[in-house]
């Protein structure tokens, strides 16, 4: 015990009288030099005297997938004593641990990890790891399928893997796939669900299902998962071997014992698509789809918002973009988007985008069909998935009078009598009239019902008569109702006009009084302005400036564009009754206030 003692406070001492530079040393070790596929062991390179700064520098395989985990630092101290003098001396190291899989069998050689320490450089001893093909093992066996032997570049494919345990109680389960797999995207597919459980499959967590089966006259646990693989190159894709490790039969005390097996080779062919017959708008969809379109409600005035709601059915619909339906092309002159950008959700087996629309002129009688160019690989060849155009009926938005109201519920029978054909307030109910005027004597009552009809009906019209003639002149005194009346009045111009001098001069003071503009005949870069001020969509004031613009060309430049006036006109009124909520808002505020006041 003596000379043991001796020799540390020895060993000690030397240690505490070499340089600082010589006590920074770097050594590398792993678990274990012979591995099969898929098995993770550890690498662990130790780093003594240096700084938690001074990381050393590794150089790994490509045949090696690497997790890299947490480092660690340890110190210990040594005490000596010198002529009755005591000295203590601290070792501090970090151990710095990679996890590593091995995907393919060999013997490989990991370089020595290197670390600087300023402008000295110090290396690690090399290590040889000798990769196998793991043994049959009784516990455990793998199976790979995949949908499709040979499958268009772009072409979804379904990879199943089957995994069975003749043991319970699985954990810490690692699946080891070829490298060519980790080039390819893949999506987990949405066939299997089980409590939102998942394990690492293809680089990604892929949702499991686990249950109790029977291979092979053996019963036991059978764990399945799948996902989508989207090969992008042409050529030979390797899907198998996939080699998966275990610990079955654990316990509280126990880890369980390590399985691993590997599945059969498997590989996939991938042909590139043609180029014949590829149209513009293909963006890269391979696969069956159809497309669906709604839209909701179908009846609506000008202006007035819509929702469409398109289903594309798809077995990857993860695939889909909004960017690939072109929204905006199949709008065109006639729609508008409305409120926000579309939206996009995944279902099970379709993609569902939503938007709002707003219909720009009465004459749409229908929504366009919305086409989406892909290629089907049953056929071999490039096609159009459309939706069928949806019926429309758009109404042109006008102001109501006292008249409409009043006739609003009368109509004319083929004998030419008048009579009622609605209820409430607009329409008296009529039958309760005719009862009474079955009770009068039979003379009399050829008489009594259009005597009753000037009594009743006569005192309350010649009411709301003046009443809506008071009203209607208070409101047109009112700086609102002078707008509104300006506005109205350049609405009807360019409603009859055919002269593109005369649109683009009515639209300007159209958006004058919308906008409640101190400047009169607004240049087309003033109208911007005034509508952006005010809250307007910069779409509507973009295409306001446009229509001016081509209006000024012809009315100042002299430039014929009688053959535009047509689409001009339609524009401008379009633009209008987008503007039309602006003399709205203006009047609310005026009542608001007037509301508040004592």
């Amino acid at each position: 015990m003596l000379v043991v003692l001796s020799g540390d406070l020895f060993s000690a001492r030397l240690f505490a009288q070499q340089p600082e530079s010589d006590r920074q040393r770097i050594s590398m070790s792993v678990t274990s030099s012979r591995i099969s596929i898929g098995e993770p062991f550890t690498l662990e390179v130790i780093v003594e005297g240096a700084n938690d700064s001074d990381r050393p520098e590794l150089t790994l395989p490509p045949e090696f997938r690497v997790t890299v985990l947490r480092p660690s630092t340890q110190s210990s101290t040594y005490e000596s004593w010198t002529n009755g003098q005591r000295r203590s001396e601290t070792r501090r190291w970090t151990a710095y641990r990679y996890e590593l899989i091995a995907r393919t069998t060999g013997t490989f050689t990991i370089p020595g990890a290197k670390l600087r320490i300023g402008e000295r450089e110090v290396f690690a001893d090399p290590v040889t790891v000798r990769v196998l093909e793991p043994s049959p093992d009784p516990l455990l066996t793998v199976t790979v399928e995949a949908d499709h032997s040979v499958a268009y570049a772009g072409q979804p494919v379904l990879v199943t893997l089957t995994m069975f345990f003749t043991q319970g109680n699985v954990t810490d389960l690692r699946i080891t796939a070829p490298d060519d797999l980790d080039r390819v995207t893949s999506v987990a597919a949405e066939e299997i669900r089980q409590s939102g459980s998942t394990l690492q499959f293809l680089g990604e967590a892929t949702p499991y299902e686990a249950f109790e089966g029977t291979v092979d006259g053996r019963r036991g646990i059978v764990v399945r998962t799948e996902r989508y693989i989207v090969p992008s190159r042409s050529g030979e894709l390797k899907i198998g071997p996939i080699s998966v490790f275990a610990r079955v039969g654990g316990s509280v005390f126990s880890r369980g014992q390590s399985v691993i097996a590997m599945s059969g080779p498997l590989s996939l062919d991938v042909i590139p698509l043609p180029r014949s017959g590829r149209p513009g708008n293909f963006t890269g969809l391979v696969g069956d789809l159809d497309i669906a379109a709604e839209i909701s409600p179908t009846t609506a005035n000008v202006g007035d918002p819509m929702t469409l709601r398109v289903t594309i059915n798809t077995p990857l619909p993860q695939r889909i973009r909004v960017e690939d339906l072109q929204i905006a092309q199949v709008l065109g002159d006639d729609f508008r988007l409305a409120g926000d950008s579309p939206r996009i959700s995944y279902a099970r087996d379709a993609a569902i985008i939503e938007t709002s629309f707003r219909p720009l002129h009465a004459s749409v009688t229908e929504f366009p069909s919305i086409s989406l160019a892909h290629f089907d690989p049953r056929a071999g060849a490039y096609r159009d998935a459309r939706s069928r155009p949806v019926p429309l009926s758009i109404r042109e938005v006008r102001e109501i009078g006292l008249a409409d109201a009043v006739s609003a519920g009368r109509a004319t029978s083929r004998d030419g009598a008048d009579r009622y054909t609605g209820s409430g307030a607009l329409a008296p109910s009529i039958p309760t009239l005719g009862t009474a005027r079955t009770e009068l004597p039979n003379p009399i009552a050829v008489f009594a019902t259009p005597l009753l009809l000037v009594f009743l009906v006569a005192p309350p019209a010649a009411y709301l008569a003046v009443a809506g003639w008071t009203l209607k002149k208070n409101a047109s005194a009112s700086p609102a109702g002078r707008r509104r009346r300006i506005f109205a009045n350049s609405r009807r111009r360019i409603a009859r006009s055919s002269d593109v001098a005369e649109i683009g001069e009515a639209l300007a003071t159209a958006i004058t009084a919308a906008t409640g503009s101190d400047t009169a005949g607004l240049t087309p870069s003033e109208a911007e302005s005034a509508l952006l001020g005010a809250g307007t969509d910069a779409e509507v004031a973009e295409r306001a400036r446009a229509i001016l613009a081509r209006c000024d060309t012809a009315r100042y430049a002299g430039a014929d564009l009688a053959s535009e006036a047509e689409n001009l006109r339609r524009d401008s009124l379009a633009v209008l009754e987008t503007c039309a909520y602006l003399l709205r808002r203006a009047e609310q505020t005026v009542n608001a206030s007037r509301v508040k006041k004592p």
